[in-house]
């Protein structure tokens, strides 16, 4: 046999039993996994932040004038191990604000760190012969701090997986994340009529309004509270008037309601964008931001806040969807306007 001969039969022999080594391996009673024999644990995925695949949730809270609204902070993350424990294991968890920079830095963001989150369970359990946890760590905010985050913006939560008594925390999908949206406004963004609580008020006969448009005469005014939408006001050619309404007893309105037409023409007057200030006095006023009304059935819309407004005076700055040029007025119409009220 020459060398070449020799040489190619002494690898197939060495390949042989590697794969006989193998295969011996596979029906070794301390392996379930060929390669690694460790317990890697890791957060799954879940969600995604910055585009990227991560184990995250999200949630929105939103300052009012009268208090916070939107998501309860509570998140939860189970945790899983790479195969399947031999022991009950324990995984501990810490809240690691250092790492709110480093992300920043890694991904071009600007989130901001939150220092009134806490994890109200910080650690879970992995039972003898199991892949996942049979409980999840829980971070909350709870809501009598939502004041302390004083900055509207986003804020992220970074959650590391930090000391298991079994096993290792893995390299790579060993941190989850919160994240949450805090957003400053009064009014429900895209609310619809379903939303509203409350119910209109009935009584609307002491009620007068005062505008900034003086080519209204005031007194037709009183037709906008008249249940009648075929009967209402016509404004003039004036960039956004004023209307101010005084309902002589405070409600505590949840939602404001406005009809500018009930012909099937209805859609050409409506109102796009409305300015809106409450007041219980007259004097201070709670400003909510610039909000385009809901439209339903055409010429129904809606304004919908977030809590109950104590007030007796509201005032609105109006534009009109069609109200622009110099025919923008036969278009700047206001039919009825209703409230509703807790």
């Amino acid at each position: 046999m020459n060398l070449a001969m020799k040489i190619k039969t002494y690898i197939l022999g060495l390949l042989a039993m590697a794969a006989l080594l193998g295969f011996q391996s596979c029906d070794d009673e301390s392996y379930d996994v060929v390669g690694n024999p460790d317990y890697f644990i890791y957060f799954p995925a879940k969600g995604q932040l910055n585009d990227k695949s991560a184990t995250v949730e999200a949630f929105t809270v939103v300052s009012t004038p009268i208090g916070y609204f939107g998501d309860e902070v509570f998140a939860k993350f189970g945790v899983s191990v790479t195969r399947p424990m031999n022991e009950d294991v324990t995984v501990t968890a810490v809240i690691d604000n250092s790492l709110v920079e480093t992300f920043n830095t890694a991904n071009g963001t600007d989130y901001k760190t939150c220092s009134v989150a806490v994890l109200q369970k910080a650690s879970v359990n992995i039972s003898n012969g199991a892949y996942v946890s049979s409980d999840s760590i829980e971070v909350i905010i709870p809501e009598e701090q939502y004041s302390s985050m004083t900055e509207m913006g986003t804020y992220l939560i970074p959650v590391r997986l930090e000391t298991v008594t079994k096993g290792k925390v893995a390299a790579t999908r060993n941190l989850a994340y919160v994240v949450v949206n805090l957003e400053e406004r009064l009014i429900k963004k895209d609310a619809s009529s379903s939303d509203i609580k409350g119910t209109k008020v009935t009584d609307r006969s002491a009620w007068t309004a005062i505008t900034t448009d003086t080519s209204v005469d005031e007194s037709a005014i009183a037709s906008i509270f008249d249940g009648d939408a075929d009967t209402g006001v016509q404004f003039s050619n004036q960039e956004n008037p004023t209307l101010t309404i005084d309902m002589q007893t405070a409600n505590k309105v949840t939602a404001l309601y406005f009809k500018n037409s009930s012909s099937s023409w209805g859609s050409y007057y409506n109102l796009s964008t409305i300015g809106v200030e409450l007041s219980a006095d007259g004097n201070d006023w709670i400003e909510a931001e610039p909000a385009s009304p809901v439209i339903e059935n055409n010429t129904d819309q809606y304004i919908v806040f977030y809590g109950a407004v104590e007030s007796r005076y509201i005032r609105l700055s109006l534009q009109w969807i069609n109200g622009s040029g110099s025919w923008g007025y036969y278009y700047r119409y206001l039919n009825e306007l209703d409230v509703y009220a807790e």
